[in-house]
């Protein structure tokens, strides 16, 4: 065999040996990934509320709960305690709202989505009981109560937001809204930023197509 023909079976052998390192990723991308969801996620949020019109920001925490209809449509609530409040002291808002994603990564682990829904206000309020002595001699004795109240839907919500799977048990997930309220006229426009994480009842599964 001559050095030209030794140099000519060795080019052929990294031709075929890249020919088949391509047909093997090609047919690895060719196979598609989508992301299995649970039915149901929890989630927590931090996050801010402002309106525009008094120029006023609060700080909200939250909590989460989403219904996966489909891979891409899903109802969810949203509870948003303003400024902090919880258990003695609490009041917030609702959002009752659909979710449906309008992209995916080619991985399906981040996936951007559209929101619209309605919401109104609730309160929680825990009084302890309180006794004084009066100049007399009588005690004056104010019993605890609890109050709660749930308003009807008074707003508008919709946006956009922003999930990424990061683990099987974990996905992380940012949201931007624009908040109405019909009857505040033109004073009744806000805006809602959220940022937080969602867990699965169940896990997260990539299946092969």
């Amino acid at each position: 065999m001559t050095n030209r023909q030794s140099i000519v079976n060795r080019q052929s052998s990294i031709v075929n040996s890249a020919s088949a390192l391509l047909m093997l990723f090609a047919a690895d991308v060719a196979v598609a990934q989508t992301l299995d969801r649970p039915r149901v996620e929890i989630g927590a949020s931090i996050g801010t509320i402002g309106v525009f019109a008094e120029g006023h920001r609060l700080f909200t925490t939250g909590l989460r709960a989403t219904v996966n209809i489909t891979d891409r449509t899903a109802v969810e609530l949203t509870t948003d305690a303003l400024n902090g409040g919880f258990f003695d002291n609490l009041h917030g808002l609702y959002i009752v709202q659909v979710r449906r994603a309008f992209h995916e990564s080619a991985s399906s682990q981040t996936a951007l989505f559209a929101t619209a829904g309605f919401g109104g206000a609730f309160s929680y309020v825990r009084s302890r009981d309180y006794r004084f002595t009066r100049p007399d001699g009588s005690v004056v004795v104010y019993p605890s109560r609890r109050e709660g109240e749930l308003t009807r839907p008074i707003f508008l919500a919709g946006g956009v937001g922003v999930e990424r799977v990061v683990a099987r048990f974990a996905a992380v997930r940012g949201d931007v809204q624009a908040v109405y309220a019909p009857e505040a006229g033109a004073d009744g426009f806000g805006v809602r930023l959220a940022a937080g994480l969602s867990i699965p009842i169940g896990s997260y599964r990539w299946v092969r197509q």
